[in-house]
């Protein structure tokens, strides 16, 4: 089974992993001025900042580490931007599986 920070830390430094490691048609969608847009592999960002890196003074986080699942918060308070990030364990590997970002 892999270890989830290794996997972690692997998934923000190697675009090609982060790549492979996204599971389409991924969960969740884009909200921006309320439209609604479905994830593909064309439209969705790479993702860059790990949730540790996150600057806590400016955005409130959350995170849920379970045994088989993965679950980061990102928010600006009195604001409509948010984020949702979710994790699973697959068949012993780790697999971004749901996202839902909100401006």
């Amino acid at each position: 089974m892999e270890d989830f920070d290794t996997f972690y830390d692997r998934f923000h430094e190697d675009d090609a992993f982060q790549r492979s490691r996204i599971r389409f048609p991924l969960g969740g969608m884009m909200v921006e001025a309320g439209e609604k847009t479905a994830w593909t592999r064309q439209n969705f960002p790479l993702m860059k900042v790990r949730i540790q890196d996150v600057d806590t003074k400016e955005y409130k986080v959350s995170t849920d580490k379970q045994p088989t699942s993965f679950t980061q918060r990102v928010w600006l308070e009195a604001s409509e931007f948010s984020s949702e990030y979710k994790f699973e364990l697959i068949d012993g590997k780790w697999f971004l599986v749901y996202v839902l970002d909100e401006s």
